[in-house]
């Protein structure tokens, strides 16, 4: 799995011509960009010749919720969570496994630092088709999530943009489009007052106690993680919708969550409650 150090390179104004000659085409600003080049062509889905394919997203209850019943390639796709543990990170590398079965690359923007590969593997992810960029900036970071857009070897491009410009949010999504990489977002809870390019856009809410994430952490769980989602933004849905689900943290499988069980449990809970 190859671990890259990004960096974008500012550009220097252009001199004057001194004849009616054009300017030669710039080089390329770091042999980076021919590394990742190569390593994608390697990893090329195979092209789609007619309608846009609909990936699913992993989680088969937001599927169903979903006027498309998934997400099309070439979309941007938002998750908005409180904090790092929310749950977010867990559905979009579900969505992220799946737009990689077929073929092509995931690209992993990780600023942060916090994507544990062991945990990817368990969860069914090609870790050797699996690229790990480290930017040191918001401006590298927004340079990588472009670049890696851009590529026409890309399935899919897992980032998390703290503050995105509407100029960026844009020159991100017209790059999705154009190559049909599927770029998904995970943003802080703050960013939902602000305007979006994504397509979809949901709010992830934990319930109840939260249990430790491998992919943060590398431990194993036990317990299902449960797990709401606020549909805020779906293309055919003219209002918000929440859905409740829970996650398997060992196995990475996601489904509606039982809810007469949750009452029982609650109940249960409950002080005073007594049993025969």
């Amino acid at each position: 799995m190859p671990v890259f150090a990004t960096k974008s390179r500012p550009v220097a104004p252009a001199k004057p011509p001194k004849s009616a000659k054009p300017a030669p085409a710039a080089k390329p600003p770091v042999t980076q960009v021919r590394q990742l080049a190569r390593l994608l062509e390697r990893w090329s889905a195979p092209p789609d010749g007619g309608e846009v394919e609909v990936v699913p997203s992993g989680a088969p209850p937001l599927d169903a919720a979903l006027a498309d019943g998934g997400f099309r390639r070439g979309w941007l796709v938002e998750w908005l969570a409180a904090g790092r543990g929310a749950g977010a990170g867990a559905l979009a590398l579900l969505a992220a496994r799946e737009a990689c079965r077929t073929g092509g690359a995931l690209v992993i923007i990780d600023r942060g630092g916090t994507f544990y590969p062991p945990a990817l593997a368990a969860w069914g992810v090609d870790l050797s088709r699996t690229i790990v960029a480290l930017p040191a900036t918001p401006r590298d970071e927004a340079w990588a999530i472009d670049q890696a857009l851009r590529c026409p070897h890309t399935a899919a491009v897992l980032a998390t943009p703290r503050s995105v410009d509407g100029r960026n949010f844009r020159r991100w999504q017209l790059a999705a489009e154009a190559t049909g990489a599927l770029g998904l977002l995970l943003r802080p809870a703050a960013a939902r007052s602000e305007p979006t390019w994504a397509v979809v856009r949901m709010q992830v809410t934990p319930h109840g106690a939260q249990p430790l994430f491998p992919v943060a952490t590398g431990l194993p769980l036990s317990a299902a993680w449960r797990l709401q989602i606020e549909l805020l933004r779906s293309r055919g849905r003219l209002h918000a919708r929440t859905l409740q689900v829970e996650l398997d943290s060992r196995t990475g499988s996601c489904h509606e969550t039982n809810t007469r069980r949750v009452v029982a449990e609650l109940a249960a809970a409950a002080p005073g409650h007594q049993t025969a």
